[in-house]
């Protein structure tokens, strides 16, 4: 996702393209680098992310199965603990 100034000779114009070109560029770093895995989840299973970095966030995105998905444990720039309520296929985009 790009945004491209217009040349303009207004102030408020070019400061409100400065605002949107910040948004924008938030918007690429958090969300938009990311990574779809898909593991099955129970009590306590490491989760290998391969970000290396820890992750911004994360969204369970399918699910085999009607179970919760919680973080339990430490999160590295390497792996999450996640938890489900019963065992569960899944995929979860990190980021």
């Amino acid at each position: 996702m790009n945004f491209t100034k217009t040349n303009t000779n207004s102030y408020d114009l070019n400061k409100v393209q400065d605002n949107i070109q910040n948004f924008v560029n938030q918007i690429n770093v958090s969300i938009t680098n990311g990574v779809i895995i898909t593991a099955q989840v129970d009590t306590n299973t490491a989760v290998n992310h391969l970000l290396g970095r820890k992750p911004k966030g994360w969204i369970v995105i399918d699910k085999a199965g009607n179970a919760d998905v919680w973080r339990s444990g430490d999160t590295t720039d390497k792996k999450i603990v996640l938890s489900a309520s019963a065992p569960v296929n899944v995929g979860i985009y990190f980021f």
